[in-house]
């Protein structure tokens, strides 16, 4: 799954990441990350302006066709682009979840 989500956000950052997991549950087909990220080679993470805030990671994973594939991702966002992320996939179960998930979950 983190490999599917480091080519997801590859792709954007234009950097290879790894990752520092708080929190991977996963249930049926579905799961709900948060981490932290740093670069593979050890540099610091550095951006040009402020339009990002380092170094937090999200993501929804779902499997597809037998792959888990990430639903949807961020990076370093400066908003809580996840809220409401439950309302938009009703499937993913609530075991997921971190049990402090009020913005996930927010109608």
């Amino acid at each position: 799954m983190l490999d599917a989500l480091r080519a997801h956000l590859y792709k954007e950052l234009k950097m290879t990441l790894e990752f520092v997991v708080d929190h991977l549950k996963v249930s049926n087909n579905y799961a709900w990350f948060q981490g932290s990220a740093g670069r593979k080679d050890g540099k610091e993470i550095k951006f040009e302006d402020d339009a990002y805030d380092c170094c937090h990671v999200e993501a929804l994973f779902q499997k597809r066709g037998g792959k888990w594939v990430v639903a949807e991702g961020a990076a370093f966002s400066t908003d809580v682009w996840y809220e409401a992320i439950a309302k938009r996939y009703p499937a993913a179960p609530k075991a997921i979840w971190p049990k402090d998930s009020a913005a996930l979950l927010a109608q």
